[in-house]
């Protein structure tokens, strides 16, 4: 049988695979190569997943991969609400940053190390404003006369 990905399939799907792999080798008396083989994953694999069933650890179930939401970031929610609040309600010269007529990344990314010390650079600086659901602008170019 064809090794499959099994990376590609439903957390349910993976759990399954890997109950019917413990069922092959556990009671069926199958070899831990003729179950992989069978379920169609490498022997390496259905070894581990035989491995942490065996040691207790619950190797059948599939864990959240990945990050969690608001992990490893540089700013508490507290602070963005607060910079947030800044953005909708002030424009930069009432905050002190006299050389920014309107919020762009770099006058944010000003405001957040002047209020709380924290650099971030104008690309991570984008990522927050986004987001936090703000937008970029460009004027009309349309003159007045």
């Amino acid at each position: 049988m064809k090794k499959q990905d099994t990376r590609s399939l439903s957390i349910r799907e993976q759990e399954l695979l890997r109950r019917r792999l413990i069922t092959l080798v556990e009671e069926d008396g199958v070899t831990v190569t003729g179950a992989a083989q069978a379920v169609g994953v490498n022997r390496r694999t259905a070894t581990l997943w035989l491995m942490r069933y065996r040691s207790g650890k619950g190797g059948l179930t599939q864990q959240r991969r990945g990050r969690r939401a608001g992990e490893n970031r540089r700013m508490t929610a507290a602070q963005e609400r607060e910079i947030r609040k800044i953005i909708r309600k002030k424009v930069p010269t009432e905050v002190g940053l006299q050389s920014y007529a309107l919020w762009t990344r770099d006058a944010v990314a000003g405001l957040i190390a002047k209020r709380y010390g924290i650099h971030l650079a104008v690309r991570t600086m984008g990522l927050y404003l986004s987001r936090w659901g703000f937008t970029p602008q460009r004027p009309l170019r349309r003159a007045y006369e």
